[in-house]
């Protein structure tokens, strides 16, 4: 994906996230029967972009670095992960200021810089652009699922 592309999803990200009413969002609520809630859902975003950011930035600074998976799960477990408040009043915010960070990273970057290879333990060899892509529709997925049951059956 171009830079020009990667910026316009990333902006998208932060659009969408920002239209998100989180007056009207139970954060107990379960998007899925089976799944996490809205707060798990939250935070879930708020640290994977912090993820995402902080693997960015090795693979800015080191040269093909390895990347290190993490339970999602186990930390959507944690009381942390669940906590409503933190959740639209933090979780939200932060993954909207990260996003913004990413943009503005992504700025100064030349397609040069998008090559840049990391090496994940679990999906192999990960370019930059391809975890700015992941980044930005890992969020859209999530927050697609959070304005749908904002929007009801």
């Amino acid at each position: 994906m171009e830079k020009q592309e990667l910026l316009g999803l990333l902006n998208h990200v932060i659009d969408t996230a920002e239209k998100l009413d989180s007056s009207t969002i139970d954060p107990n609520d379960k998007v899925k029967e089976d799944g996490w809630n809205v707060a798990q859902i939250l935070h879930h975003m708020a640290d994977a972009t912090l993820m995402y950011y902080s693997r960015i930035i090795l693979v800015l600074s080191e040269e093909n670095p390895t990347i290190v998976p993490w339970n999602q799960d186990r930390i959507a477990d944690r009381p942390f992960s669940q906590d409503p408040q933190n959740a639209v009043h933090v979780s939200l915010p932060l993954t909207i200021l990260l996003t913004r960070k990413l943009i503005r990273i992504l700025q100064d970057l030349k397609n040069d810089d998008l090559i840049k290879q990391g090496n994940h333990l679990e999906l192999g060899t990960v370019s930059l652009a391809q975890m700015i892509e992941l980044c930005a529709q890992h969020n859209l997925s999530h927050l697609k699922q959070l304005h749908q049951l904002q929007e009801g059956p």
